[in-house]
């Protein structure tokens, strides 16, 4: 139900997950003037005017989906509550997982390459999914609660 806040927010949060999946999440320039830039299924550099993939970045790719997929998937358990908590949970923990990996792949990338970092916007989506997806998951609980205390006066 739309009009729940918390499914205002779930879909926030399904937007921002997708809106990773396209172009690149952080930008890197090399020492030698080399661009390198991080995106959902691997790290590509710009060699000839044309971005070749230098690395696949699998469980990068593989959470990346997997969040997006799991907060769509949340959006349309409006009925069933008690899922809905659970797999809010889930996302939530999972989104914590990837804002973890992205800081180890930025790590990873500026130690084994001697790149310096360019952040762009895009990599705070991660984190503001975490924060809206905690809001949802109180929202979702405050419902619950809601409904069970009107069982308790019946």
């Amino acid at each position: 139900m739309i009009q729940r806040i918390q499914s205002l927010y779930i879909a926030v949060v399904v937007c921002l997950s997708v809106l990773l999946l396209f172009n690149g999440i952080v930008s890197f320039i090399g020492n030698e003037g080399g661009e390198f830039e991080l995106r959902y299924n691997g790290l590509y550099q710009l060699t000839g005017g044309a971005w070749n993939k230098t690395e696949s970045l699998f469980p990068l790719t593989f959470l990346l989906l997997i969040v997006a997929f799991l907060s769509f998937i949340t959006f349309f358990l409006f009925k069933w509550r008690r899922l809905q908590l659970r797999a809010s949970v889930l996302t939530l923990l999972l989104l914590l997982g990837e804002v973890i990996m992205i800081a180890f792949y930025l790590y990873y990338v500026a130690a084994k390459y001697e790149v310096t970092v360019l952040f762009s916007l895009k990599i705070t989506f991660p984190i503001v999914s975490a924060v809206l997806m905690y809001l949802a998951f109180r929202g979702i609980l405050k419902d619950e609660l809601l409904v069970r205390s009107y069982e308790r006066l019946r």
